[in-house]
């Protein structure tokens, strides 16, 4: 299958700006039509004879660095971006951090704060799954 860490800074359920960027979440859908292709022309095929899947193997929003998002658009759009994940029949949907980072100057991408407390978008994700 296809592993990728489809990042995107902007709604997770709009097609990214960049066309350049190709494997943002939004392209979900894109990726898979993209699979099916590609295993149909190489006659690649599982063990089960199927598709080979999709795996989204890292995603998160970050809360600093130059991608940094804003923790009330997170919030918004971690739900949104599962929802991607689902509609794009990944197998596997990975938050790259469970816990964030004590050290302001790390990437943190945590749904949780360092102290395990959930954070507005853990709580959201929660919500969205109806847990």
């Amino acid at each position: 299958g296809l592993s990728i860490h489809p990042y995107q800074f902007n709604d997770p359920l709009a097609v990214p700006e960049n066309p350049k960027w190709k494997w943002g979440i939004g392209r979900g859908r894109t990726m898979q039509k993209e699979i099916k292709k590609f295993a149909a022309t190489k006659g690649f095929r599982t063990k089960a004879g199927k598709t080979p899947g999709l795996y989204f193997s890292e995603f998160g929003y970050g809360r600093t660095g130059s991608n940094q998002i804003p923790e009330d658009q997170a919030v918004k759009f971690w739900p949104r971006a599962m929802q991607a994940a689902q509609r794009a029949g990944a197998k596997e949907f990975i938050a790259y951090t469970m816990t964030g980072s004590p050290d302001s100057s790390t990437w943190d991408t945590g749904l949780l704060n360092p102290d395990g407390t959930p954070r507005p978008t853990y709580n959201a994700l929660r919500q969205a799954r109806g847990r």
